[in-house]
């Protein structure tokens, strides 16, 4: 402390290479305290102010009393890596607050295959095409300030790089192999342990998926749900497992998911937003759990067995009691009765 000394590009530009795994950082003038800026997040090739990151550093000398980057509340912005699909122009259809005519906007370039598009504050889903809008549109996607997009998906938090420098010139149509981890793990409310970095149920990979049967989910204390998100990798801590793995979650925290309906699933990147992954949330019981990288969804599906379903079938009918005799009983006491709910029939005793 203080730090270190920048050493001078030009104009009023000044770098320094910080070491690998350098995730935050902060600005003064030598003199520590007296001037130092805010924290701020690390990203490799960004410009930062004493108002904060400005974004990818395009080799000129920026105004001298710059505009504050844009935040969540100031605007949506949306990166696309035009790599694979080798568009003329990316376009992107945004809807939310507001809506875009279709079929979209024309982005802007970046620099290399990377193109950018600022959507309106409120904006909350987008996709993507070469402007002929159904012709190569792509799947609705969730719209996330500073996430960069592929036709494949959500590709997490923008961080300065274009991604492949040399993209085939005649790509293949038929999309690339998606981008999957080596290992996955469930963490959350979970009977083998509630939230416990170094001890997840382990997922199986199954073609673009991971899968896991018979996850029990288990309500903390007072609480009706049960809550949980991905990661690639454990960690004997949460800074260590944020510091070396990628999670994977809700785009928005706590939203429930039903019996076989798929929801969105967007990546939060070690040394970046890992810290800040955000849980989906299920009522607690027994499911299979399916994480699909091709379309970035999760779908918990009921581990009820076949003979639990029926059960529960018979259940949800209202009781009729007949006498062994098949005479019908309106107050049945103790004993020994048949029972109709709805066309099942059974024997049971009443104690």
């Amino acid at each position: 402390w203080p730090g270190v000394a920048m050493s001078k590009v030009s104009g009023n530009i000044w770098m320094y290479d910080c070491p690998e795994g350098t995730i935050g950082c902060l600005f003064n003038a030598g003199d520590g305290d007296n001037t130092k800026t805010a924290d701020m997040v690390a990203t490799h090739n960004h410009v930062y102010t004493t108002a904060g990151d400005q974004g990818v550093y395009n080799g000129e000398n920026p105004n001298p009393t710059p505009t504050p980057a844009p935040t969540p509340g100031d605007g949506v912005r949306i990166y696309f890596d035009n790599s694979n699909s080798n568009w003329t122009t990316p376009h992107i259809h945004y809807w939310g607050n507001t809506e875009s005519p279709w079929p979209g906007v024309a982005m802007s370039k970046v620099s290399g295959n990377i193109w950018m598009y600022d959507c309106p504050e409120g904006t909350t889903g987008c996709l993507f095409n070469a402007g002929d809008g159904d012709n190569t549109k792509t799947a609705d996607m969730v719209a996330i300030h500073n996430h960069v997009y592929t036709t494949a998906g959500d590709q997490g938090v923008y961080n300065g790089e274009n991604p492949n420098p040399n993209p085939n010139p005649n790509p293949d149509p038929t999309p690339g192999p998606v981008n999957m981890p080596a290992k996955l793990y469930i963490l959350g409310n979970l009977s083998v342990g509630s939230w416990t970095p170094n001890n997840g149920v382990e997922m199986t990979k199954s073609g673009n998926t991971f899968v896991a049967e018979n996850v029990q989910f288990v309500a903390a204390s007072g609480e009706s749900l049960c809550f949980f998100n991905l990661t690639d990798a454990l960690g004997a801590d949460w800074n260590e497992l944020n510091m070396t793995a990628n999670r994977y979650g809700s785009a928005t925290e706590g939203v429930e998911l039903y019996n076989n309906s798929a929801s969105d699933m967007v990546a939060y990147l070690n040394n970046v937003d890992a810290m800040g992954c955000l849980s989906w949330a299920v009522a607690p019981g027994t499911y299979k759990v399916v994480a699909d990288f091709e379309n970035m969804t999760i779908t918990v599906i009921s581990g009820q067995t076949g003979i639990d379903a029926i059960l529960g079938e018979i259940n949800d009918e209202a009781p009729v009691y007949y006498n062994l005799q098949g005479v019908r009983v309106a107050e049945p006491t103790s004993g020994l009765y048949i029972v109709r709910r709805g066309n099942k029939v059974s024997k049971e005793i009443i104690r």
